[in-house]
């Protein structure tokens, strides 16, 4: 296993990636510990505000919506996509021009944990549950080196390079940002991902959820559990919730959309052990399932790929 890092940090290092936190102190080149300067202004994304001090970064079609947060002394940044940092910068730059000072991730995918290194180098401090950097430190340093491999991928990542979370928590952290903005990162449990963390408001009703929502976009669990991810969702549905920041689709009120989800999962995982019991393998069903309500959402190309997971669930639970 220590060679295998060693052979990526050399990799990654002859390419211009930087990796920090991640082999160990005698792999790691340009520690971001100083804070920098930010990038010059982009065309900011929208953002939304949700109550006092909460906002909402919309990313454009079904990219990652950032939650943020404007605090007494500085700002908290709730999962954020490197291809587009400069533009999620730019936008929360519209609304504030106080230090960002830290941020979370929900999980450890590049379209929510791709902008640490740049936000640790502004001076952010690292968040994320034990869980998710567990997840990070294993998935990161291979999928960096397969990003590498393409074109949009070395424009991404030149100059820049893997961060983790340097604070870590198991079940909760609560950080106290001002009046109203007590912002409690809460570990979910394995519903997207192993290592799923969401940030709840509750005096003013506001959850950012990361990618244990998806809104009208077809979700991903090949690193999941459908059925925990559902008692997740059941969980939120009993909080009292004025807006949601999903991970990907609108930003929405109330909490239907986390009904809508729930009920998602039940649907398309009756339809494929409907094929199932009629002897259907993997690639006859990817091939016939009906989608029905859900064809009109983002991201059909996943779908073959739930269908394969939720067959395998099925399967283990002896369905």
């Amino acid at each position: 296993m220590y060679r295998l890092w060693r052979w990526i940090g050399v990799f990654l290092g002859s390419l211009g990636i930087l990796v920090s936190g991640v082999l160990g102190p005698g792999w790691v080149a340009g520690h971001p510990a100083a804070q920098r300067p930010e990038p010059a202004a982009a065309e900011p994304l929208p953002i939304l505000r949700l109550g006092e001090g909460i906002y909402a970064v919309k990313g454009p079609g079904d990219d990652m919506n950032t939650g943020v947060v404007v605090g007494d002394d500085g700002v908290f940044v709730f999962g954020c996509n490197l291809r587009n940092y400069e533009q999620r910068l730019a936008a929360i730059r519209t609304v504030t021009d106080k230090p960002i000072r830290w941020a979370a991730n929900g999980h450890m995918a590049f379209d929510d944990s791709g902008c640490n290194w740049e936000l640790r180098r502004l001076g952010a401090a690292l968040i994320g549950s034990s869980r998710m950097r567990e997840h990070y430190l294993e998935w990161a340093p291979p999928r960096l080196a397969l990003e590498l491999t393409r074109p949009e991928g070395q424009r991404v990542w030149q100059g820049r390079g893997l961060a983790p979370p340097e604070i870590t928590f198991d079940d909760r952290l609560v950080l106290h940002l001002g009046e109203g903005r007590e912002a409690h990162l809460l570990y979910a449990g394995h519903g997207h991902t192993i290592g799923d963390a969401l940030v709840y408001l509750p005096e003013q009703r506001v959850l950012f959820t990361a990618d244990l929502l998806f809104v009208r976009v077809h979700p991903t669990v090949r690193d999941g559990d459908s059925v925990n991810w559902q008692r997740i969702l059941e969980r939120l549905m009993t909080w009292e919730i004025a807006w949601i920041v999903p991970g990907h689709g609108d930003i929405v009120q109330g909490k239907t959309e986390l009904q809508t989800l729930w009920t998602y999962w039940e649907t398309m995982r009756a339809r494929v052990q409907a094929l199932m019991r009629q002897g259907k393998s993997i690639a006859e069903i990817q091939a016939e399932i009906e989608l029905g309500e859900y064809a009109s959402w983002a991201r059909p190309e996943t779908v073959p790929e739930t269908v394969e997971k939720l067959y395998h669930e099925l399967l283990e639970a002896g369905a």
